[in-house]
């Protein structure tokens, strides 16, 4: 997404009455004061700030400072060649409050934005990177209508099935029940199972289901952990019910399913291929049945 490159980096001390006169660039000028206080003047516009603070002033736009008590100051100048993540710089506030990942992340720049040791090169570069995509994540809020499901899409879903099928997804491995999903929700059991059925076609236990199992051909993927603690982990309280569901969902009891790897959950053979062309059929079902999920009909 975004390609920051680093310029410049300083850190200096500016005392009571001290400046910076206004002037302009064509790349962007961060400062940041830790501690201080101090007029950020930007088109001739005074902004206070404090430790804490931190202004980045655009391309083209004239900008100084003006210590009101001695300050520390930390400036880092770079280009942006991504216009998307230009324009988010371009409508930041000034000043915008710093949390702990910004400071980090502007210490260790300014810090090392120097060395010409290649590792610090790269590092810096991303480190500048991930704090730009820092400040401007707020700019970025998320759509109710968007598809918000780890597993499937949900596009044209109401907001109530989208919320059972987050809520399932982040809770799967815990008890649920029906009635602990309504009151979480603020509705009644027969509506969200009516909704939830028009949406997907399915009920609202097949899709815990179909969640649980997907987790757990995950696990017996990625992990080294035992068909018992799995089960436990995904949410069943009895292993024969999961071996039995497991088996329903996948056409394979779990054992046989763990002894098939190491292959990925979308069927791709890690190491070369061993199994024999049966196992590899039965692999590529079960990628079919991951890969997919029940859609209501057009």
């Amino acid at each position: 997404m975004s390609d920051a490159k680093l310029i410049w980096v300083e850190k200096s001390k500016l005392s009571t009455n001290i400046g910076i006169k206004a002037h302009t660039h064509e790349y962007f000028h961060l400062y940041y004061i830790p501690k201080g206080e101090c007029s950020f003047f930007i088109h001739d516009r005074p902004y206070a700030a404090s430790g804490g603070d931190l202004v980045i002033a655009v391309p083209g736009v004239v900008h100084g400072v003006q210590a009101k008590k001695d300050i520390k100051l930390l400036e880092i100048k770079f280009a942006v060649y991504d216009s998307a993540l230009a324009n988010d710089l371009s409508v930041l506030p000034y000043p915008v409050q710093a949390d702990s990942h910004t400071d980090y992340f502007i210490n260790f720049i300014v810090d090392n934005g120097r060395s010409r040791l290649q590792y610090f090169i790269d590092s810096t570069r991303q480190y500048l990177n991930t704090l730009l995509i820092h400040l401007t994540k707020d700019l970025h809020v998320p759509d109710i209508t968007a598809s918000n499901s780890q597993l499937i899409n949900t596009t044209g879903f109401s907001n109530v099935t989208i919320n059972i099928i987050i809520y399932v997804e982040e809770n799967y491995m815990n008890k649920i029940s029906l009635e602990t999903i309504a009151k979480t929700l603020g509705y009644n059991k027969h509506y969200i199972c009516t909704a939830f059925k028009k949406d997907t076609g399915i009920t609202i236990f097949d899709y815990l289901n179909f969640v649980r199992i997907r987790h757990a051909a995950e696990m017996f993927s990625y992990s080294d952990k035992d068909l018992l603690t799995i089960c436990q982990r995904v949410g069943f309280t009895n292993l024969s019910h999961f071996n039995h569901t497991f088996k329903k969902l996948t056409g394979l009891p779990p054992g046989q399913y763990k002894r098939m790897f190491p292959v990925d959950i979308n069927g791709n053979l890690q190491g070369g291929c061993f199994l024999p062309n049966n196992d590899i059929y039965q692999i590529q079902k079960i990628s079919e049945i991951f890969g997919t999920f029940p859609q209501k009909e057009v």
